[in-house]
């Protein structure tokens, strides 16, 4: 049996390499964690967003809440006096705004498939207003906008 010698410049390489080796591992996982953080609270500032705008018909604006609990039919936006039919739009507008912002994050990677899956029948509902379509052609990215054409088109 023949011995292999190895020099101890060699056994040096190999712990080094080991140490770089180990390093990238630990980077690695560091950037995992790192995104999972991320994700994170971007998950929890859009709770803060939504209970927020929950919460706002409890500070005194009573009309808020007729407002909020509006179908997005027709018929239910033309029985609202013409000072409501403003305050759905802006809420509308806002829920717009929300939406093309969950999508742009779930396109990045920022939010993961589960949460934009409880989103997503939201996303249809306002598509399916047409009274809503300029507004989502006002506000939404053209990637936004491209998503939509997916969608069944009730207009």
């Amino acid at each position: 049996m023949q011995r292999i010698k190895v020099s101890f410049d060699t056994w040096i390489q190999l712990l080094g390499m080991l140490g770089v080796i180990g390093g990238l591992v630990f980077v690695g996982l560091e950037m995992r964690q790192t995104q999972q953080i991320a994700i994170a609270g971007q998950i929890q500032e859009r709770f803060n967003s939504q209970a927020l705008m929950f919460l706002s018909p409890l500070q005194g604006d009573e009309n808020m809440l007729k407002i909020m609990t509006t179908p997005n039919t027709d018929e239910a936006f033309l029985n609202l006096t013409e000072e409501e039919q403003l305050a759905y739009l802006q809420l509308n507008r806002w829920r717009i705004a929300s939406s093309v912002n969950i999508y742009t994050q779930y396109e990045l990677g920022m939010l993961p498939e589960g949460s934009f899956a409880q989103v997503f029948p939201s996303i249809v509902g306002l598509y399916d207003n047409c009274r809503l379509r300029p507004i989502i052609n006002l506000l939404g990215t053209p990637a936004y906008k491209e998503f939509l054409t997916t969608l069944e088109n009730r207009c």
